[in-house]
């Protein structure tokens, strides 16, 4: 069965940490690409299999945040992080082995608090959606870790 959600860093050594990881949804025919530097905001990035490393320990995080929920418990997961907005999961518990998993975007603003680790905290804040699905626990399972690595001859 394919994942629902497939995610790969593709490295460039120009781009330094920029545009490098890419969100496939392949049932609705839909990329998105994000940045891993602010994942990686005060470590030192000593090779390729280090980055790896942080990026699959925070998708791991992620999951295990999403399995963790109690049924109707709401979590946002920050993924993109700009300065004007996150961009973030929604993801719902409907039933045991059910969730409701929507990508969009939040405004920062004082409504809004990052954890600093995996999970956003919202007071009131606007989430506008840019797609939905509805994912199982082994969807889940299954999409949250990298599904391949590309990289430039500038990293090692």
């Amino acid at each position: 069965m394919a994942k629902k959600i497939q995610f790969s860093i593709n490295l460039h050594e120009k781009k330094n940490l920029h545009e490098d990881l890419k969100m496939k949804i392949p049932s609705l025919k839909l990329e998105f690409i994000f940045d891993t530097y602010y994942l990686t905001l005060g470590l030192t990035i000593e090779n390729v299999k280090h980055l790896t490393s942080i990026i699959s320990n925070y998708l791991e995080n992620c999951k295990n945040s999403i399995l963790n929920l109690s049924k109707g418990e709401i979590i946002y997961l920050p993924i993109d992080f700009s300065d004007q907005y996150y961009g973030a999961y929604r993801v719902i518990r409907l039933d045991k082995d059910v969730f409701s998993f929507d990508f969009g975007t939040i405004e920062k603003t004082e409504k809004v608090a990052y954890d600093g680790f995996t999970q956003l905290q919202l007071e009131g804040a606007e989430f506008d959606i840019d797609f939905q699905l509805t994912l199982t626990k082994i969807d889940v399972i299954d999409s949250f870790q990298l599904s391949s690595l590309n990289q430039s001859q500038g990293w090692k």
